[in-house]
């Protein structure tokens, strides 16, 4: 639906390292940004970069939730 090529593939640490950016995905925070990975920062832009913001946008619409509203009002 958004365009956005995907590779499903083991990754490694360089790949991580070497990423423009990263998020995690899980049931309590659905997709969540990721800053850095061992120590090392991910990329140079604002969390979430700008494939997660989509990614989240698109999720919560397809829900019909805003779940990023929701873990941001319960840290």
């Amino acid at each position: 639906k958004l365009g956005i090529p995907v590779i499903e593939d083991d990754l490694l640490p360089y790949d991580a390292l070497n990423a423009d950016e990263a998020f995690i995905t899980s049931t309590s925070f659905c997709i969540c940004p990721a800053r850095s990975f061992n120590g090392k920062v991910i990329g140079d832009s604002p969390l979430p970069g700008p494939i997660t913001s989509k990614l989240q946008q698109a999720f919560a619409e397809e829900v019909e939730y805003d779940f990023v509203e929701q873990y941001l009002r319960n840290l």
